[in-house]
């Protein structure tokens, strides 16, 4: 693979790595995309950059950045064209915390009250997170899920009823979130969109299904899954999400 061309190692499904997906597509920097199904990630990646957790992006000098925050930060020095932060600091400021509140505490707790319904359906996760391998490929890892599965919700903290009633009261909070929060302007900071809403729309994608390639799943749904979106797709806090989907989300910037 090229070193000249901008790298992004990912998961084919993950709201952290959507963050970097959709920080690239706004900023219109062609990349390639190196797609995992999750753990297969760890090693490679910690090869790379010395931590197991993507997203990562490799950029066309050879630089290696981790975590969806920091890849905003960089996209945005690297590509000042549209940015992504406000000038006003204390703009600045209130975007960078509404990123840190949905990055830390609202997407392990979606995710956790996801994958509580998720892993009752092994089979689908392979669907998710295989879309773009082969059957046979995607019935094995299906097996592998249902096989890992009680370790899998320790993982994620979805292993308890008291676990999960908690991932599913902050699920809700960021939802609610949205509702309050919201400005006149349709965004959650200032008069146009940002980080704060690229962030909060990422995160909460996982509940919405939005129409977009990079995050929406593969039909049939199961029944529990369909009524998982039923009801945060009518969450005000859900309607603003698919909003900002449908006028936000560009096209994707992918290379072969």
């Amino acid at each position: 693979m090229s070193k000249s061309k901008v790298e992004l190692w990912q998961l084919n499904y993950s709201h952290y790595n959507e963050k970097a997906r959709w920080g690239l597509d706004h900023k219109a920097v062609p990349h390639i995309r190196k797609s995992f199904m999750p753990p297969l990630q760890a090693r490679p990646v910690q090869k790379l950059t010395g931590q197991r957790q993507v997203p990562v992006v490799r950029f066309d000098n050879g630089e290696v950045v981790n975590g969806s925050a920091e890849i905003l930060a960089q996209l945005d020095t690297r590509y000042p064209e549209r940015p992504l932060l406000p000038e006003d600091p204390e703009e600045q400021a209130r975007t960078l915390e509404i990123q840190r509140v949905f990055d830390e505490d609202i997407g392990p707790n979606i995710r956790a009250a996801l994958f509580d319904i998720l892993l009752n359906h092994p089979q689908y996760v392979a669907e998710i997170f295989g879309v773009h391998h082969g059957r046979a490929i995607r019935t094995m890892y299906g097996l592998l899920t249902a096989r890992m599965a009680p370790r899998l919700r320790k993982a994620l903290g979805c292993d308890s009823p008291e676990g999960v009633a908690a991932a599913l009261k902050t699920t809700r909070r960021g939802f609610d979130y949205i509702e309050a929060n919201v400005q006149p302007s349709g965004f959650l900071v200032g008069e146009r969109f940002s980080i704060a809403d690229l962030a909060a729309a990422s995160i909460l994608a996982i509940g919405v299904s939005p129409p977009s390639p990079s995050m929406s799943w593969p039909s049939p749904t199961p029944p529990r899954v369909d009524g998982w979106l039923e009801e945060w797709r009518s969450h005000p806090g859900g309607k603003w999400v698919l909003e900002i989907y449908a006028n936000h989300r560009p096209t994707s910037s992918q290379i072969d």
